[in-house]
């Protein structure tokens, strides 16, 4: 078996697209290529000897940076996306897969980290959800217009033959009331739309979460058995 040359190693795992970081199972970093170190490092501050908790922003390491170590410890591997944390303190939307591999460093077990940047990404979806709702809102107002132009000939219709014909208005101003009631609730109904109140979003624990949605899913629960 050819052993390959330290140098030769590290020069391919640098041109790895993507961060690559091999942590031991303490999950402190043994070595990273020069992608990961540009993602998470100033110029010359490498990664080696870091524990891996520091890429993760501060208020994901009591929870979600524990979950991802266990999880790799107990499966072998993780994958999920999360905030990662850069090192001037800033954040990005990073896909994150773990893996275990035996004997990959001299004291045992190894863990392979990949890090994927995928803020641009993430950026292109709320952009085609933007687009996909201002597609909504158009097909909406055209819907509308149409709903609107309908009583509006009629009414206009109607009128000109009460002008032409005043003997017999009756059949007439019928017509023409029904449609401006019918123009009336459209406009009520976009009215009550146009002023629904914008969701007020906060932190809730789990519990509190799980009590409210409790009502709505006995009933279901009841007719499934």
């Amino acid at each position: 078996m050819t052993v390959r040359p330290p140098e030769l190693v590290q020069e391919l795992f640098d041109l790895i697209n993507c961060g690559v970081i091999l942590t031991d199972t303490d999950f402190t970093i043994l070595h990273a290529n020069r992608k990961a170190e540009a993602m998470f490092r100033p110029a010359g501050q490498g990664l080696k000897g870091l524990a891996l908790e520091e890429l993760f922003m501060p208020d994901d390491r009591p929870i979600l940076y524990t979950n991802v170590v266990s999880l790799t410890m107990k499966r072998g591997e993780f994958e999920g996306e999360m905030m990662l944390r850069r090192g001037d303190g800033s954040g990005f939307i990073g896909l994150l897969t773990t893996s275990m591999i035996p004997g990959a460093a001299p004291q045992g077990p190894a863990v392979v980290v990949s890090v994927h940047d995928i803020s641009h990404m993430k950026s292109l979806e709320r952009t085609l959800r933007e687009s996909e709702r201002m597609a909504f809102l158009g097909n909406m107002l055209e819907d509308i217009s149409h709903q609107i132009r309908n009583p509006i000939l009629s009414i206009g219709g109607f009128a000109r033959r009460l002008a032409s014909s005043p003997s017999s208005p009756s059949r007439y101003l019928e017509v023409i009331l029904e449609e401006c009631g019918r123009l009336e609730r459209l406009l009520n109904a976009l009215q009550d739309f146009i002023h629904l109140p914008k969701p007020a979003v906060r932190p809730m624990a789990l519990g509190e979460f799980l009590q409210r949605l409790l009502p709505g899913l006995e009933e279901g629960a009841r007719q499934a058995g």
